[in-house]
């Protein structure tokens, strides 16, 4: 039994995910998909647009019954342009350009050097829309450009593994989840709502101070 607990303590205290304050950056890839509800109708559409992300984050972590718990903070920058068409209703431009966030991050030891972890949390993006509604008056489109703050719910999971004394590896996958998003002053009282989630996958390298 105590070479039992010797053995678990040893684990942890090599854990990929060693308590403390850490900072990295990473790469990866983002892709956004869309649903669009106008007017009471449901048009569907992926905004078929993928594109390459990049950023820093940093956190703490602590053991706690043989686990790792900890917050995180992160900021990612994309320049992800998209476009979505509902047939003689809108023609909507999409420019995703940058997000920050906050997440719990939860794991547990997998091995001396491997951990695996998953979390929760909060993201905040920056979108700047092209929106040219369907004016019957005018028998013409009519363009909005807004800029428009998303606020979405983040779960993803991950794992991080010890290269070195101070260093990991960890690879991230997060789903956002940022609900809708309405669009006011449409010619002919016209409602429109999009609902826009984002998925991100990253690898990424830290350094435990």
């Amino acid at each position: 039994m105590r070479g039992l607990l010797l053995a678990a303590g040893f684990v942890i205290s090599g854990s990929a995910l060693a308590g403390g304050f850490y900072a990295g950056g990473q790469v990866g890839g983002n892709s956004t998909s869309a649903e669009i509800d106008h007017t009471g109708e449901l048009y569907t559409g992926d905004m078929g647009k993928s594109d390459a992300t990049g950023g820093v984050y940093a956190g703490y972590s602590m053991h706690m019954d043989g686990f790792n718990i900890g917050i995180e903070l992160d900021y990612s920058f994309v320049e992800l342009k998209s476009k979505l068409t509902v047939e003689g209703v809108a023609d909507i431009n999409f420019k995703f350009q940058e997000s920050y966030g906050a997440s719990f991050i939860a794991g547990m030891p997998m091995t001396e050097k491997l951990d695996i972890y998953g979390r929760v949390g909060y993201a905040r993006s920056s979108m700047k829309s092209d929106t040219g509604f369907y004016d019957q008056d005018s028998i013409d489109f009519v363009y909005n450009d807004k800029s428009k703050n998303l606020d979405g719910v983040v779960f993803g999971l991950g794992s991080s593994y010890k290269i070195e004394e101070n260093l990991s590896l960890r690879m991230d996958y997060r789903f956002v989840n940022y609900g809708k998003v309405k669009f006011e002053d449409i010619p002919n009282s016209q409602e429109l709502e999009v609902k826009v989630a984002e998925q991100i996958f990253t690898v990424g390298i830290h350094y435990h101070f």
